[in-house]
């Protein structure tokens, strides 16, 4: 599609909508959200479009959404996300948006996060984790960015998690995995790194 004017959302009356997607086009602005009046949406699909800015989008207004997807717009400040005061997200997609700090993920808002995808970004330090509050994390997706030390990994509290991609990074030591406590760990990639001893 081409979309790129999403104006046309604020005289539409869908007030049981629960997914948005308007994935793949080339949408610039989406300050119409701050005026549409879908209180139950539960999805909200933004990725592959040309989005730099949610600065004046109310996002708590979307207190039922569970999955935000806003991949692939790249430059995308999101660091309204840590205000939305979000009751239930859970899947939150951001992959190749020229992310480089993961402070924003301090905050409670992303308490109830399942599934974080952060692949394909230039994140070279993930220290904040410490201070995360991931304990219904399941997913962790950091694929194709610039990390070089997980020693970090040895201190964080993630019950749940499930799946850990760290593939295509700069990692050379794995020493830390002697020390982390993922019981629930089903998935480890770690492909594509310089490692260069794992005894």
């Amino acid at each position: 599609n081409n979309i790129s004017n999403i104006e046309i959302l604020e005289k539409v009356n869908f007030p049981n909508l629960q997914i948005l997607d308007l994935s793949c086009n080339k949408i610039l602005n989406i300050d119409v959200l701050e005026k549409v009046n879908f209180t139950k949406l539960k999805m909200i699909s933004l990725h592959k479009n040309k989005i730099s800015n949610i600065d004046k989008i109310k996002l708590a207004k979307f207190e039922n959404l569970e999955l935000l997807a806003l991949s692939h717009n790249e430059g995308i400040d999101i660091s309204p996300l840590k205000d939305a005061k979000f009751k239930n997200l859970q899947y939150l997609f951001l992959t190749d948006i020229n992310l480089k700090t993961i402070d924003i993920f301090c905050s409670k808002t992303f308490k109830h996060l399942k599934l974080l995808a952060l692949g394909g970004n230039n994140i070279s330090n993930i220290k904040a984790l410490s201070k995360a509050d991931f304990k219904e994390l399941e997913d962790l997706i950091l694929y194709d960015n610039s990390i070089s030390d997980i020693e970090i990994l040895g201190k964080v509290n993630f019950p749940k998690l499930k799946m850990l991609n760290l593939a295509s990074n700069c990692i050379t030591n794995i020493k830390v995995l002697k020390k982390v406590d993922f019981p629930e760990l089903i998935e480890l990639d770690l492909q594509q790194n310089n490692i260069e001893d794992i005894n």
